[in-house]
């Protein structure tokens, strides 16, 4: 089928199970909320996954699958399948032995990371349950380090549908191990059922693979054509991807010492508001566009590779931006449905929606960033995404120690979201002035039509407000009134950017 085509119905597809994912994610979010709350479990289970985070991100997950597909979609231009299967095959390899090698050293010296560097600032109780909750989520990222690996290999082929489920997969084996172990094992119960998704997803994608004709097999086979390229690309991203989960770190030490509950707080809202509107729109729009990326560069297509990347951006930006308004248009209500127990009525409840209102700074500009560091990433550039990634993580780093004092976990908030936004300006300036890789004109008449749309569709969620619904009331209908309002009011405008993502033609 024409390629245009071919985009438009995975990008349905993968948006699709991107939007089961938020949905699964909810689901999970809403039972987090109502059986551990804001506290000191909670506190232990947010600080515990930043250790796993950060390994996983570094190794496996985005510093090899930016630095990889690229190469591999290469070697399967130039048609060199048996040159492909053995790279793959290698970079499996290595990501099963320094993963599980990292792995054993992290689960037995967990109370000791615990004590020292993670959370120095909680009780001794706190701190061995945090332990263990390290130790069952390293196990799991193991796992879930595989899996992304064959996930690149999938997507390069042009098969998102088994690296989509991921998400999805996830979420279920939480939502499981919460529902059957919460009453045995509380917070761990999460942790646990983390292990268990990780796992279904390497079940899931083993079928696919065969069906491609992908046989995956021990290699190492550290000479073979692509090493070198993928050694070049990964580091500067690993630095990237490290320093984007070391700032979490930073964030989990500061906040430590902080009132409790402030940390759990913190990345609850972190969940709301950055997370899954982000992964519903930027990553699975990045997720179906990169490939075709990498290939119109190493094609030669330099405009094809401008008119997807704007494509891109303007089909981000008019999706996060109303997503990121409404939520903090739902307000307290909104809140008050996430966490129903009476005692976040107060100032609990209020320090979450304060968090993810100043945290919709902090999505808009990582979804932001996620499509324009694809720029560079298409051209097998990880080195310029890897000097702004660290100027982001010492601009943060500065700004938290600034602002943690006199504004608390806020502050903290302030601070990521503020370097995101310098983040994303200067990868803007970037992208367009060396590349040229930004048809500003058509950027422009996306932002326009967004706003005004955005504008009325939160004056309807506000009106909606007056109706004295409600919580679960007041948020299912203000959902659906402002999305309608939203799409009819942008479609008038003449917005069509979604579609004319993947079908220039429209």
């Amino acid at each position: 089928m024409p390629r245009t085509r071919f985009l438009f119905r995975s990008s349905v597809m993968v948006m699709s199970l991107f939007g089961a994912s938020r949905l699964t994610g909810f689901v999970k979010l809403l039972l987090m909320t109502r059986l551990f709350g804001i506290g000191g479990d909670a506190d232990a289970y947010a600080a515990a996954n930043q250790l796993p985070e950060l390994l996983f991100a570094m190794l496996a997950g985005g510093a090899v699958a930016a630095a990889f597909i690229p190469v591999y979609t290469a070697q399967l231009t130039a048609e060199q399948g048996t040159l492909a299967a053995r790279f793959a095959n290698t970079v499996v390899t290595l990501t099963v032995m320094a993963m599980g090698a990292l792995s054993l050293v992290v689960i037995v010296n967990a109370p000791w990371l615990t004590t020292h560097l993670l959370t120095p600032g909680f009780p001794p109780d706190q701190q061995a349950l945090t332990a263990r909750l390290v130790q069952i989520l390293m196990a799991a990222t193991f796992f879930f380090a595989v899996g992304s690996i064959y996930a690149s290999i999938l997507q390069a082929h042009d098969h998102f549908f088994a690296p989509a489920l991921g998400g999805i997969l996830i979420d279920i084996g939480q939502i499981a191990g919460i529902v059957f172990l919460a009453a045995q094992l509380g917070i761990a119960s999460a942790a646990w059922g983390l292990a268990g998704g990780a796992l279904m997803i390497l079940a899931v994608q083993a079928p696919f693979l065969r069906r491609l004709g992908l046989k995956t097999r021990p290699a190492l086979a550290l000479r073979t054509d692509g090493m070198p390229e993928l050694a070049r690309l990964f580091w500067p991203r690993l630095v990237t991807m490290g320093a984007a989960q070391a700032v979490d770190l930073f964030v989990v030490r500061l906040a430590s010492g902080l009132a409790p509950g402030s940390m759990s707080a913190y990345f609850y809202a972190v969940l709301i508001m950055a997370y899954m509107p982000r992964g519903l729109f930027a990553q699975a729009i990045a997720t179906v566009v990169f490939p075709t990326m990498a290939r119109q560069y190493n094609g030669g297509d330099l405009p094809g590779l401008r008119a997807t990347l704007t494509g891109g951006l303007r089909a981000t930006l008019s999706l996060v931006i109303p997503a990121a308004v409404g939520i903090i248009a739902l307000g307290l209500p909104g809140m008050r449905f996430l966490f129903p127990g009476e005692e976040l009525n107060g100032a609990a409840l209020g320090m979450v929606f304060g968090l993810t209102a100043i945290l919709g700074v902090r999505l808009v500009s990582d979804a932001t960033n996620d499509i324009l560091s694809l720029a560079f990433y298409a051209r097998h550039n990880t080195q310029l995404p890897m000097i702004a990634g660290l100027l982001w993580m010492f601009a943060t780093i500065l700004l938290s120690y600034w602002l943690v004092g006199p504004l608390g976990i806020y502050g903290l908030a302030w601070a990521s979201s503020l370097a995101s936004l310098g983040l994303a300006v200067g990868l803007f300036l970037l992208v367009g002035r060396r590349f040229h890789g930004i048809i500003r004109r058509d950027l422009a008449s996306t932002l326009g039509r967004t706003l005004a749309a955005t504008v009325v569709m939160a004056f309807s969620v506000r009106w909606m407000a007056t109706l004295d619904l409600a919580p679960t009331l007041f948020v299912v209908a203000s959902i659906v009134t402002g999305a309608v309002v939203y799409t009819s009011v942008y479609w008038i405008l003449g917005g069509r950017e979604v579609i004319q993502l993947v079908r220039p033609e429209v």
